[in-house]
């Protein structure tokens, strides 16, 4: 509680890059178990690529910079001033239509050595990982975790910050279960029981969600059909049947986050119904003692309506190399949208294969493919020369556009209703039944 109302305290990054005239952005998780991104701040590389962006958090977390269509992370440190130096990776493993990895390489920081910590950290984590996975896992040398153990703490005799403790402790965690065959009730006791919650430590939620995301699928004292006819009957009875558990008896903040996490995962199942779970989502916001709950709740409905079926769909105003404006919220048949990149093969085998489908489907949707700004020029040429006759549009510098569609991957395919309104977002692709899904759809319509 005292962490939220912390007052906010104004980050600042000056970046240097090779990628002039991009737009740049600050992202942050809401929460961890929602899993909702915030811009919290935005500005634009000059013409030597490089920048000034601030912004306000009130807490040690992660943050991802965004520039163009690619991110990196680092943690920030509230009023922490940072210099970094930013590239593109270029492999030639890459995936085709794979964006490439953006690397953050901090030269200057002001957060009193935190961020060396975390990576040292995770250094020594993910080489230990690498050398001894078949010794711990498959041959049962547990005794190699005291050895991991003794070489953070000789590696990090004295932390910095208390988050780094608390990172560094569940970073740890993370192997301990498996490796020595801990079943559920064995982790609470171990990791949970009695301890603070740590909200924004990325390595307590991971174990959390881990296991406690599973917890009606592995555990048995409570089955899923109780949970269903607990959600039926509202908040009090789904507390009151979390509470038989004896883990989840003693403690109702973490008894009711366990339940913010039941409900995100079970938000769209057809046994319990979205409306049931939005209607106790929205209880907890209202009724909550925990802060951090209440907002939670509403981030998981913000999350989770997002880009769901029927509702109303992030509009697209862009314009085709004619100068022609288009917009997806006044058609009157589906839209099939299809968001591709510069360099990508994929993308234009799917734009081959998808002209079989256009000729059966053309009356019944409107077909948009929508290119980068680099690779405009790319797809108006690929366009001409296989006579491909939908339009064709340049997102420009709408590069939010893509963030807000949740595109991570080239190619992406999104469907849409007439007037706007959401399919299926993201669509399967032409050889993952695509056209099935739009012959389903447009009887509905």
């Amino acid at each position: 509680m005292l962490s939220i109302l912390t007052e906010a305290k104004q980050t600042i990054v000056k970046g240097v890059s090779t990628i002039p005239a991009q737009s740049v952005r600050a992202i942050v998780q809401s929460d961890l178990i929602s899993g909702l991104e915030t811009v919290v701040g935005r500005t634009k590389t000059d013409f030597k690529g490089e920048f000034d962006l601030s912004f306000e958090i009130n807490e040690i977390q992660f943050v991802e910079i965004a520039i163009g269509l690619s991110r990196a992370s680092f943690i920030a440190v509230p009023g922490a001033e940072y210099t970094v130096q930013f590239t593109m990776a270029k492999s030639a493993q890459r995936s085709y239509f794979d964006p490439p990895p953006l690397q953050m390489r901090i030269i200057k920081a002001t957060d009193g050595g935190i961020n060396d910590q975390i990576e040292r950290i995770n250094f020594i984590y993910n080489a230990f990982v690498m050398e001894n996975f078949n010794a711990l896992y498959r041959l049962g040398r547990v005794n190699l975790l005291d050895s991991l153990k003794m070489t953070m703490k000789s590696s990090l005799p004295n932390s910095l910050h208390p988050f780094v403790d608390k990172y560094q402790e569940y970073k740890f965690a993370s192997l301990v279960p498996l490796a020595r065959k801990m079943n559920l009730r064995s982790v609470f006791e171990t990791f949970f029981k009695d301890k603070d919650i740590l909200y924004k430590n990325p390595e307590y939620m991971a174990l959390f969600k881990e296991f406690f995301g599973v917890f009606l699928v592995n555990h048995r004292s409570i089955s899923f059909d109780q949970f269903v006819l607990a959600v039926s009957n509202g908040n009090p009875a789904v507390d009151q049947l979390l509470a038989s558990e004896p883990m989840l008896s003693n403690s109702r903040q973490f008894r009711e986050l366990v339940l913010l996490k039941l409900l995100r995962d079970n938000y769209h199942h057809p046994a319990i119904g979205r409306n049931t779970v939005k209607q106790l989502l929205t209880a907890i916001n209202s009724n909550s003692s925990y802060l951090q709950h209440r907002q939670m709740a509403t981030n998981i409905i913000r999350r989770q309506e997002h880009l769901a079926f029927n509702t109303p769909a992030p509009e697209i105003l862009l314009k085709d190399y004619e100068g022609r404006l288009w917009s997806t919220h006044h058609e009157k048949k589906g839209v099939l949208i299809m968001f591709v990149r510069e360099d990508c093969r994929v993308c234009e085998k799917e734009l081959a294969e998808i002209r079989t489908i256009y000729e059966t489907q053309k009356s019944h949707y409107q077909f948009i493919t929508i290119s980068t700004k680099e690779g405009f020029d790319q797809y108006r040429s690929f366009f001409t020369s296989n006579r491909i006759d939908w339009p064709l549009l340049n997102l420009a510098e709408q590069l939010e556009l893509v963030e807000t569609y949740n595109i991570r991957v080239f190619p992406e395919f999104i469907l849409l209703l007439p007037e706007g309104k959401v399919a299926m977002a993201p669509a399967p692709a032409v050889e993952q039944n695509l056209e099935y899904h739009m012959n389903r759809l447009k009887r509905n319509y």
